[in-house]
């Protein structure tokens, strides 16, 4: 997948099946618009590229002074779009400038001249342009006058309401994983580079794989998860802790969060390789014991829950 990045100066060659939003999470709603970028593409012209116009940093986190959480980073968020076959991301640059340009203009330079777009697919609730005046409506008109295609995509609805990165961002806080994988049509999961922790577990007789969310990601509740962690093309069933270790961290003013998840029947050297931890259910929340000899004991009990949670898990 071509990627570019950092830049409002671009042009793609040969026309574009294109889709525009901020796709935070990459939901299901979300793949199917990216269905009917692939569908356009095999249908109507092989010779198209499939294209996503974003936005990086998204909305939310500019206009929040980088409060607001997402429920995919940058980084996740290319994973998944070159899995689901996409051609070329853009990761429109957000700031006061590109925030401001017109609708009008929006769709002339952007659409129109440099992503060459044939078929613009949006949902129906599509915002771009100065203060957000663009919408679906100024985006059909544009299309009957500029010859590209267009298709609202109508939202997905999950027990009688809507799909969306707020929904799932609500599951994941309140640690109801398997909601939020049920959104997602994936498991909610960090995206990042095995790292050299304190190595505790090592000594407690328990290794584990350490990782350390971006400061923009959304977290579940502190606490032990049932996991799967894949590396490379090997995927480890785990138990994964995400918090910040307060037995081991104790007096600590601002101790780091971390993904820290312990990998059944794993006996390889994992270090430095990237890593996709996958919450799959919420166990138990994290809790400070009176001395590592108690930890260690909740350790093991939680590794034998684990070993019959995956025993029955798919």
């Amino acid at each position: 997948m071509q990627i570019i990045t950092g830049t409002d100066e671009f042009y793609i060659e040969g026309g574009t099946a294109v889709g525009i939003g901020k796709f935070d999470g990459v939901h299901l709603g979300h793949q199917t618009l990216m269905d009917a970028l692939r569908r356009y593409k095999e249908e109507k012209d092989p010779s198209l590229k499939t294209a996503v116009f974003t936005f990086d940093p998204t909305p939310e986190f500019y206009f929040s002074g980088g409060k607001a959480r997402c429920v995919t980073t940058r980084e996740e968020k290319r994973e998944i779009l070159s899995d689901l076959g996409i051609d070329v991301l853009v990761e429109y640059p957000f700031r006061e400038d590109t925030a401001g340009v017109l609708p009008e203009d929006f769709l002339k330079n952007y659409v129109v001249k440099m992503l060459q777009a044939r078929f613009v697919a949006a949902g129906e609730d599509l915002s771009f342009g100065y203060r957000g005046l663009g919408d679906f409506s100024l985006l059909d008109a544009f299309g009957k006058e500029y010859g590209y295609e267009t298709k609202r995509i109508e939202k997905l609805k999950m027990d009688g309401e809507i799909i969306s990165s707020t929904r799932i961002r609500e599951a994941v806080e309140q640690g109801e994983m398997e909601k939020a994988c049920a959104m997602l049509g994936r498991p909610y999961a960090f995206l990042g580079r095995i790292m050299h922790g304190q190595h505790l577990g090592t000594s407690l007789g328990t290794p584990t794989i350490n990782m350390y969310p971006a400061a923009d990601k959304c977290l579940p509740p502190f606490g032990v998860y049932y996991s799967r962690a894949k590396v490379g093309e090997k995927v480890y069933a785990g138990l994964t802790n995400v918090g910040v270790r307060p037995t081991v961290t104790a007096g600590e003013k601002e101790a780091a969060v971390s993904v820290e998840t312990f990998l059944f029947d794993c006996q390889d050297d994992l270090y430095d390789l990237q890593a996709d931890v996958q919450l799959l259910s919420f166990k138990r929340p994290e809790q400070r014991f009176a001395n590592e000899e108690e930890l260690a004991k909740a350790i093991r009990r939680d590794i034998e829950d684990g070993k019959a949670f995956h025993a029955k898990t798919p």
